[in-house]
């Protein structure tokens, strides 16, 4: 039935004054043409009349505008806001290292955690002795590397692939031992929010070494491969991190050693001027994955073992602090004793 409304959802200029209520109020809604609502006003009932939350439209003509009072809008906003804060809150749990698979929270719709947790725990986040996400550690550093990340995305397919009542939809990518995570919100792109390892940032390592995987390289191997690899890092002060230096390079060097037996051993410097001698490191693919290979060698017939390696650290200081030139010159040193190009950890190298 046609009728004439005098409300400004009613008197658009395009649109006959005795259209359709229901079609004069979306019409009103839409990009392009002249619109009673101001930018703001379109934006909020855009918000409110979602079509993945609200299936409103599909009343056609028989649809009854909102009432468009102060009153009554300054309520909607309210709710509006409040909704926003728990998608906030889903995007900031989804990105954090408590969030897991079949373990998504009370934030969440039911539906994505399994069903003995919700009865067992009521949807309450999980912890590192349930063996949830909260073993992960987030590695922001990755974020500038977006481009290369976008390429990772491409070639595998996501491990989680969930989409909420609004629409948003949540992925979660492996590739290696990095956990790409990213939201999606309608009509929206895909965009990375968070890229998580089981290994925490450069600088944050245990001091000397780390507990790897599988058996433990022997002193008597030899060194088959030495490799230097390069990758982004945030700039930190030594001892402060998290503080940027002026001028610092936003990189961090390290070297990756393969046994003849197959083992591997990670060793850099850190900030506060320790050195790391991690064996068999848990997430070396994907860390290796995003990091630039500089050089790279066959050390067979050079006939250094792990035994000489550990030898050659133990000559070597370390002090309160290590700028990147520093920590730089460490890799390559250890690169050189590996390849037989430096007869000594404090010799110097091309």
């Amino acid at each position: 039935r046609r009728v004439q409304r005098t409300e400004r959802w009613g008197s658009v200029g395009a649109v006959d004054a005795c259209a359709p209520v229901g079609g004069a109020f979306w019409t009103a809604l839409g990009e392009a043409g002249e619109s009673p609502f101001s930018h703001d006003e379109k934006d909020l009932f855009r918000t409110v009349f979602n079509p993945h939350l609200s299936d409103r439209r599909d009343d056609g003509d028989l649809f009854t505008p909102p009432d468009t009072s102060v009153m009554y809008l300054n309520r909607l906003r309210a709710l509006v806001r409040e909704e926003e804060r728990v998608r906030g809150q889903r995007r900031e749990h989804f990105s954090s290292a408590a969030f897991a698979a079949g373990r998504a929270g009370a934030l969440f719709p039911s539906s994505w955690t399994d069903s003995f947790e919700v009865s067992q725990g009521k949807g309450r986040l999980p912890t590192a002795a349930q063996g949830g996400g909260s073993l992960l550690h987030a590695r922001p550093e990755f974020l500038a590397e977006a481009h290369m990340l976008d390429q990772v995305m491409k070639s595998v397919s996501p491990s989680f692939d969930r989409s909420a009542e609004d629409g948003i939809r949540f992925r979660i990518y492996q590739y290696g031992n990095l956990e790409v995570r990213t939201v999606q919100e309608p009509r929206s792109s895909e965009a990375i929010a968070a890229v998580l390892s089981p290994r925490p940032p450069p600088g944050h390592e245990a001091p000397c070494s780390a507990p790897g995987r599988g058996w433990a390289p022997q002193p008597h191997e030899c060194i088959a491969r030495a490799a230097l690899l390069v990758e982004k890092s945030a700039a930190e002060a030594p001892q402060r991190p998290g503080v940027m230096v002026p001028g610092e390079p936003r990189c961090h060097y390290y070297t990756v050693l393969t046994t003849v037996l197959g083992g591997s051993i990670l060793t850099e410097q850190r900030p506060d001027g320790a050195w790391a001698w991690i064996e068999n490191p848990v997430d070396l693919e994907g860390r290796n994955a995003i990091a630039k290979v500089m050089r790279t060698k066959d050390c067979h017939a050079v006939g250094v073992t792990v035994e000489d390696m550990k030898g050659h650290l133990a000559k070597l200081q370390t002090g309160s602090g290590a700028r990147a030139s520093a920590r730089k010159h460490y890799a390559r040193r250890i690169y050189n004793l590996a390849c037989g190009e430096a007869k000594d950890a404090n010799a110097s190298f091309p």
